[in-house]
Parts: C-alpha cells; sequence; structure tokens
C-alpha cells in the first residue's frame, strides 16, 4: 500500500472522530 493512502484515511478518520466529539 502506498504511504500517501494510508495518510488519507487516518486523516479522514481523525475528522470522523473530531466531528463525531463535536456532535456528543
Amino acid at each position: 500500500m502506498d504511504i500517501s493512502v494510508i495518510r488519507q484515511k487516518i486523516d479522514a478518520n481523525r475528522e470522523k472522530l473530531a466531528s463525531f466529539r463535536g456532535s456528543l
């Protein structure tokens, strides 16, 4: 797997976690 693809997935997961915590 390409490192850039993994970084994109990590960034996407971080955004989901941030929005999830903000909605709590």
